[in-house]
């Protein structure tokens, strides 16, 4: 029966990945659904013109989402083979083709704004007054530009840790990204605590602040992370060789040498010489 349904510890791995990655897409889709709420408060113009630059931006995520999964799936199996190098190649290619997508999309949200917003308004329609309308859309856009940037980096630095293990690092961020959103959002958007109101464009600088939070949390507790990983591996080593971590500086050195100048992270480079230790060498021979 094992052999149709798979075991617990399948269905375990499978949703010590898959949970994480579901609650974080739910998450992501919530922000711009909290501008449409928040904004929606101050009027229908408003809200609008709100919701039809949450459709465009839609389009341009979708373009992000596609870039990162052809080169995903490789990153997926470079991880597997253990291959650093080839880690690190797709992750360029993300970031070239993000990099892409960002720069046609300043070019074309820019430039084009109007023309794309007015293509969803028409006489007769129940939006309020068209040029208002249309104006609302443009104030929030020229804000949300400065998001472009964050949310190409976070799809491409999110998608490398979810396909090399690491789940719970991006949905977190994810759940930070909203509540700076959420706050932000009712700080601007109604001028509370003494900012002044600006509604739409608070709802943007809201929305862009929250993705560049994002983005950057994620990279810090990623790279806080794989610093405590390389420790925990060198006080290993020391453990073994039955010194302190200040004895076997030098090991550190090579370790974290071995890291940028190999095909193999500082954290692989500390278990080899954690191996070599329980072979017999020292710390003056383990580095030779």
């Amino acid at each position: 029966m094992h052999k149709f349904i798979g075991t617990k510890q399948f269905y375990k791995n499978v949703f010590a990945i898959a949970l994480p990655i579901m609650a974080q897409n739910g998450i992501s889709n919530i922000v711009n659904m909290l501008d449409n709420l928040m904004v929606g408060r101050i009027g229908t113009e408003q809200l609008s013109g709100v919701s039809i630059v949450n459709d465009l931006m839609f389009v341009y995520q979708l373009c992000l989402f596609g870039a990162i999964s052809g080169a995903g799936i490789f990153t997926a199996q470079y991880f597997g083979q253990r291959n650093e190098d080839g880690v690190r190649d797709t992750f360029r290619i993300k970031l070239v083709i993000c990099g892409f997508i960002m720069l046609l999309g300043f070019a074309v949200f820019g430039f084009g704004d109007r023309t794309l917003i007015s293509y969803y308004l028409h006489e007769g329609s129940q939006s309020g007054d068209l040029a208002t309308t249309l104006q609302y859309g443009h104030t929030y856009m020229m804000f949300m530009l400065a998001g472009l940037l964050p949310q190409a980096a976070e799809f491409v630095y999110s998608s490398t840790l979810r396909e090399t293990g690491e789940t719970v690092i991006p949905m977190r961020a994810s759940f930070a990204a909203v509540f700076i959103n959420l706050v932000l959002n009712y700080i601007l958007i109604y001028g509370k605590f003494g900012f002044p109101v600006l509604g739409v464009a608070g709802a943007a600088i809201a929305t862009a602040s929250a993705a560049a939070a994002g983005a950057m949390i994620g990279v810090g507790a990623s790279a806080v992370k794989t610093g405590a990983e390389f420790d925990t591996a060198m006080s290993q080593v020391a453990a073994t060789m039955g010194k302190s971590v200040a004895d076997i500086e030098e090991l550190r050195d090579f370790a974290q040498e071995m890291g940028s100048t190999t095909a193999f992270s500082a954290s692989q480079a500390a278990e080899a010489l954690n191996y070599m230790a329980l072979a017999g060498y020292d710390a003056d021979t383990s580095s030779l």
